[in-house]
């Protein structure tokens, strides 16, 4: 407070703020801008300037998204791989998750870069370009920036739209609207994350991929080799989950499809799990357990921790498995949760767990 020459007193104006700047973006980053406008300068010759201006925007962010999304897919699946293998508390998971992001964004970027012509051109031309609707601006919509979480971080798909000068909305980054894309959806839209990829390029990436998870897990963190590797070996398994993953196969048809070649186990399940992909989980405890998909909705619905644990044992797998599916499956509240005897054992009978997929109608 100030007085006045009356003996008034009244505020002191604050000084003014100082203007708030952007952070640039790295040489890097703009290096892979510059390659994509050479690129697309090449492959556009008799398009005018000002198109080739937005649809390189278009492109730009389209790359930029499917980077995002696989440096956020590989994040989950290193943090439900941490949680799965090692038993690191939440927290530590998700510090390592962002450790790891934040060394390979660049990287995963210029491999995106990296597409072939005939790909980066079908992106491009994605892009209804009219003399009545030129998309003048990008919107990006809240939670763009937030990458997806493991199984219990799905709120909402990200989007980024492109307006026109009246601010109508001219095409959607969304898995439908540019073929061969990841899209802005990212692991919601279970689409391939590497489709624009070519073998040498996925190759070199999986090896990059390997390296920096084992570099962010010995940064003073005394952890033994094998674990490491076990670590490393889930995050790929499971980002292989994501990848061969057909957007048109019914849940249902992929079990039964796994099952043929022997391919349906714990594993598979426990992967699943880790995308939170129920569909898939109940439809391959119903192949494996040989019951209806109705026993299996009935049991998970009333989220009944001996129906489940009786379930996993018809199915073959094991208490560890049933304990997860209990908990990430049907739900059940840690309260409730049916524990294992002596560490690994089913802690019912046989003759009980019968009663009880009895009791549900199996």
């Amino acid at each position: 407070m100030r007085r006045t020459a009356l003996g008034l007193r009244r505020p002191v104006k604050p000084p003014p703020s100082p203007p708030v700047i952007a952070p640039p973006t790295s040489e890097r980053h703009n290096g892979v801008r510059q390659l994509v406008a050479d690129r697309l300068h090449c492959l556009m010759p008799d398009r005018d300037a000002e198109e080739r201006y937005y649809r390189y925007a278009f492109v730009t962010l389209a790359l930029e998204h499917a980077a995002r999304d696989r440096v956020s897919a590989i994040g989950a699946a290193l943090t439900s791989a941490l949680r799965d293998i090692a038993r690191y508390p939440s927290a530590i998971c998700r510090v390592l998750a962002v450790e790891l992001r934040h060394s390979i964004t660049d990287s995963m970027l210029e491999c995106y870069a990296t597409i072939s012509d005939d790909d980066l051109l079908a992106v491009a031309l994605a892009v209804p370009m009219t003399k009545a609707a030129k998309p003048a601006a990008i919107l990006r919509l809240p939670g763009d920036g937030a990458g997806p979480g493991p199984a219990d971080d799905h709120a909402g798909s990200r989007h980024s739209l492109l307006l026109d000068n009246h601010g109508q909305v001219v095409a959607a980054l969304a898995p439908s609207s540019t073929p061969g894309m990841a899209g802005a959806a990212g692991v919601e839209a279970n689409s391939p994350h590497t489709v624009w990829l070519s073998a040498e390029v996925r190759a070199h990436l999986s090896g990059f991929v390997d390296r920096a998870i084992r570099s962010v897990l010995a940064q003073g963190r005394d952890m033994p080799d094998d674990l490491a590797t076990e670590i490393v070996v889930t995050t790929q398994r499971r980002l292989r989950w994501l990848d061969e993953q057909r957007p048109d196969e019914p849940a249902t048809m992929r079990a039964l499809r796994l099952h043929a070649v022997g391919g349906l186990d714990e594993t598979v399940i426990g992967d699943a799990l880790a995308w939170a992909d129920l569909d898939f989980v109940r439809a391959a405890l119903g192949v494996l357990a040989r019951v209806a998909p109705t026993v299996v909705d009935r049991i998970f619905a009333t989220r009944d921790a001996k129906g489940v644990t009786a379930l996993a044992w018809r199915a073959g797998l094991s208490m560890r498995c049933a304990m997860d599916l209990q908990l990430r499956g049907a739900k059940v509240s840690p309260r409730a949760l049916l524990n294992a005897r002596d560490g690994v054992d089913f802690p019912l009978t046989a003759q009980e767990m019968a009663v009880r997929l009895d009791f549900h109608g199996a």
